[in-house]
């Protein structure tokens, strides 16, 4: 391993309590991430733990001789995920191949299969339209008051 791999593996419980997202599934598509000269990996996703997220997911890796992962498309992984300003893996975190995780599977449990997010903007943008349209109405009844007033006088 080059020196910026000299890293102990991760324990299960400080690997578990270091990720943000783990999650088993198939690397779909590798492609090269130009801004850090490393990997930009597409999994499809079959079980995920500590989050629900789709059925596709994109995390970044470094090059392997920078303590990346060399994923391979159409191979199964089980991957822990440290989101700083993008997800991200690397052979420090415990990610390996899925047939050679069973222990850490089992120590896992059961995953949740893979899900829609909910869509943050979208419930926003209704939570927004319900306020405006409560304002509007609440206004317009003020407004026929006073109206109503003033037609009386």
């Amino acid at each position: 391993m080059p020196a910026a791999c000299d890293c102990d593996t991760l324990k299960f419980e400080s690997a578990l309590a270091r990720a943000n997202v783990i999650f088993s599934g198939r690397a779909e598509e590798v492609t090269t991430n130009w801004v850090s000269g490393g990997g930009k990996v597409t999994f499809r996703i079959d079980s995920s733990w500590k989050r629900i997220i789709p059925e596709y997911f994109t995390v970044n890796s470094l090059s392997p001789d920078q303590c990346g992962i060399d994923f391979r498309e159409g191979v199964d992984y089980l991957v822990f995920v440290m989101k700083d300003f993008s997800y991200k893996t690397d052979r420090c975190s415990r990610s390996k191949l899925t047939s050679s995780a069973s222990a850490d599977l089992a120590m896992l449990g059961p995953g949740i299969p893979p899900g829609e997010v909910p869509e943050t903007r979208k419930t926003i943008f209704m939570m927004s339209l319900a306020v405006l349209l409560s304002l509007l109405f609440v206004a317009f009844v003020v407004l026929r008051k006073r109206v109503f007033r003033k037609k009386k006088t």
